[in-house]
This record gives C-alpha cells, sequence and structure tokens, in this order.
C-alpha cells in the first residue's frame, strides 16, 4: 500500500488458448524505479505459468522508452506497430503503438 493507503501500481493481463495479454502496468510516479513493476510483471508470469502460456504480447506507446526498455529487459522484442493506434489528445496528435511479444516453450520456461 502506498503511505495515503492507496495501491502502488497495478497490472492487468488477460489469458486465452494459450497465449497472454498485458493491458496495463502501471506503478504510482512516486513510486517508480524500486522494484515494483518486476514484482507485477513476475507474478503475472507466475499465474501465466499455472495457465500454460506460450505467448505474451503487449502494446506499448512508441513514445514509452522507458517501458520498451522494461520490457525488453524481461525478454519482450519488437514485433511491429500500429500506425495511430493511440488517439489524439489536446496536446498531442495520434501515436504509433510499438507491438512486443515473447515466446516461452512450455510450462517450465517461465519463472516459477
Amino acid at each position: 500500500m502506498h503511505g495515503d493507503g492507496g495501491a502502488k501500481g497495478f497490472i492487468v493481463t488477460r489469458t486465452i488458448s494459450g497465449e497472454a495479454e498485458i493491458l496495463n502496468l502501471a506503478v504510482a510516479a512516486d513510486c517508480r524505479r524500486r522494484g515494483i513493476a518486476s514484482a507485477l510483471f513476475d507474478e503475472a508470469l507466475k499465474s501465466f505459468k499455472v495457465a500454460g502460456v506460450r505467448r505474451i504480447f503487449l502494446e506499448v506507446r512508441a513514445s514509452n522508452l522507458a517501458a520498451i526498455a522494461f520490457y525488453r529487459r524481461h525478454g519482450f522484442a519488437e514485433a511491429g506497430s500500429r500506425a495511430g493506434y493511440y488517439p489524439a489528445t489536446e496536446s498531442a496528435g495520434s501515436e504509433n503503438a510499438v507491438l512486443m511479444q515473447k515466446f516461452v516453450t512450455g510450462r517450465n520456461q517461465l519463472p516459477a
């Protein structure tokens, strides 16, 4: 828990037919660089292992270099992009998504 009673971070995933998708992974700005995202990711990997996941994928904003680096450190590779995936906002135009994926060959390939 955060000092004010709020959460430090969260991860949202879904799993179907041997594949998993990371829909969202976020950590409070004042709690970053403390291993929270890695801990959340590791817990998700445990559930993926139980589910027999063979591939994990996600989309991330092309400008989010910190997130791209984080996923690379955890074994993800870029698999393509989606032009204009993120809609324009008041302060910026639309933005491309970087598609990333991680293949695993079986239940024993993910950390315990």
